[in-house]
């Protein structure tokens, strides 16, 4: 994987982390919906990028699910 795809990866891991209410883990996330289709449209986005780099080969199934 070229690096740019590997500090994208690092940096949804780092997005993905702030849609949890870490004080209350259980309760409702701090994202909007909005935030939620931000973050959803990205992570589209990097898993095609992810199948193109890595050709027919591979599959790459995205599993992301909306908290909404």
């Amino acid at each position: 994987m070229p690096n740019e795809i590997r500090q994208r990866l690092h940096g949804m891991a780092v997005w993905h982390d702030t849609a949890l209410d870490w004080n209350n883990p259980p309760g409702s996330s701090p994202w909007s919906k909005a935030a939620d289709v931000r973050f959803a449209e990205a992570v589209d986005q990097l898993v095609e990028d992810i199948r193109r780099e890595l050709g027919p080969g591979y599959e790459v199934i995205n599993e992301h699910c909306s908290i909404y």
